[in-house]
């Protein structure tokens, strides 16, 4: 299950929520669902650097900034590892996420996330990441980088790395998109990189119903053993 909670709201600028909640870091890790998104592959690097969710307590609000808002969330959880009665884990988690939220003819976001924890096996890490997103009419452009430091109980300190760039337009009901995706799972081991390329279109048949084709050119480290491949998703998403 990926969130029950429950949620007090003071006013505008304090909230709190207790239970278990979608990790506030970047963009795709909220919002991921399949019929507001336009392919049906997530970015590599997302779900790996920052948890899926957090179960814990987060304390969030927004300010007004004239025609434009900054907004903040501050959480605590349990360690990232096994999750509800099967947690191993007896250590917290913590981190934050700032955004500022620019309104006019156009839309911009920019936001800023920290997470810190030690994982089950001893393993310190600390993940930082920075996101960016544009609207303007039909087009959206969005972009997610990510670093996680990892530093084990027993052998060599590791960071890996995570982004993607992705650019869609939209005209009547058709939305046709490209995604270049790049995840480095660890800087010690080589020719561990790959890249994504990703292209397709998206039909929305009404604003719940949407059929989805996408293309996925993978491409490893020159050198690397794994061999290069493309991958082919035919989807339609239903929303209620």
């Amino acid at each position: 299950m990926e969130q029950a909670y429950t949620d007090f709201t003071a006013d505008q600028k304090l909230n709190v929520r207790a239970g278990r909640f979608l990790t506030p870091a970047g963009i795709w890790l909220i919002h991921h669902y399949p019929p507001f998104v336009p392919t049906q592959a997530r970015p590599q690097h997302i779900r790996k650097i920052f948890p899926q969710y957090t179960d814990g307590v987060s304390v969030f609000g927004d300010f007004n900034m004239d025609t434009n808002l900054l907004y903040y969330n501050l959480y605590y959880g349990n360690g990232e590892g096994n999750q509800g009665h099967g947690d191993g884990n007896q250590d917290k988690a913590v981190g934050g996420r700032l955004q500022f939220i620019a309104n006019g003819p156009f839309e911009l976001k920019a936001g800023a996330s920290g997470y810190t924890d030690t994982l089950n096996n001893g393993t310190g890490k600390t993940s930082i990441g920075a996101d960016l997103a544009f609207r303007y009419a039909g087009m959206k452009f969005q972009s997610e980088y990510a670093i996680g430091d990892y530093d084990p109980a027993e052998g060599n300190t590791y960071r890996s790395i995570g982004y993607y760039a992705q650019v869609q337009y939209s005209i009547g009901r058709h939305t046709i998109f490209y995604r270049y995706d790049f995840y480095e799972p660890s800087d010690q081991a080589d020719l561990d990189q790959v890249t994504v390329n990703t292209g397709g279109m998206n039909y929305h048949w009404t604003p719940t119903v949407v059929s989805k084709i996408e293309i996925n050119s993978y491409a490893h480290e020159s050198g690397s053993s794994a061999e290069d491949y493309v991958e082919w998703i035919l989807s339609s998403a239903i929303f209620f």
